[in-house]
């Protein structure tokens, strides 16, 4: 079944929405040294997994190659509210998972208590977003609207869902979003945030900084 592919993880599932005892095969490519995550996101689905098989690369030159895009096979993005009891959980560790690098790249530590902090802080001052792919919690944003501009306060998106365009089309969402209220849109990220060289490819412009962030806006 691994056809020699030395990453391929293949999963057979069965689906209850299926006629006939249908059984299909989805094979991912995946760069974690377990699947847990694929299992995960299979459970998610709301499907019945009946096996896997996992390889790992071995040898002085073996690599793990670039994993497909978890949009490319499910590509349906939807929102729902959180609901501040029932998500905070997924809430936190998303926080946490999408900063830990760039607090550790500004900062050089990571101090779980006081993210714990801002993160609680965060969740409570405004309502949060839920990002769906098919279904599959995979981020949280939180907008809010000013007298004069629209304030783009959270986008966070699991680390293995980065860099597969879903993060340009959510911004680009409240960008047209903005341009019906004639309002500017304005974010801040951390000075080593490198999602600030997505929003510059985007058309934002730099108009701030402070000892901790970078002050960005787009205007229509």
């Amino acid at each position: 079944m691994l056809s020699g592919h030395p990453s391929r993880i293949s999963i057979l599932i069965a689906s209850g929405r299926m006629e006939r005892g249908e059984i299909f095969s989805l094979s991912f490519h995946c760069f974690f040294h377990n699947n847990s995550r694929i299992h995960w996101l299979i459970d998610s689905m709301g499907v019945t997994r009946i096996g896997s098989i996992t390889n790992k690369p071995s040898g002085a030159n073996a690599r793990w190659p670039t994993p497909l895009s978890p949009l490319m096979p499910m590509t349906e993005i939807s929102y729902r509210d959180a609901d501040p009891k029932s998500d905070f959980e997924f809430g936190r560790t998303l926080h946490h998972s999408a900063y830990k690098d760039v607090v550790c790249r500004q900062f050089g530590s990571w101090d779980e208590s006081i993210q714990d902090g801002f993160f609680k802080e965060g969740w409570n001052r405004a309502p949060h977003k839920v990002i769906l792919v098919d279904d599959v919690p995979v981020g949280i944003y939180s907008i809010a609207v000013k007298s004069d501009h629209v304030f783009f306060s959270e986008l966070q998106i699991l680390p293995e869902y980065q860099g597969k365009g879903l993060g340009s089309k959510i911004v680009e969402e409240q960008m047209k979003h903005a341009k019906t209220l004639d309002l500017p849109l304005r974010l801040q990220v951390l000075r080593e945030n490198k999602a600030q060289e997505l929003y510059l490819r985007l058309g934002f412009i730099v108009i701030g900084t402070t000892d901790l962030h970078v002050k960005m806006e787009w205007r229509r």
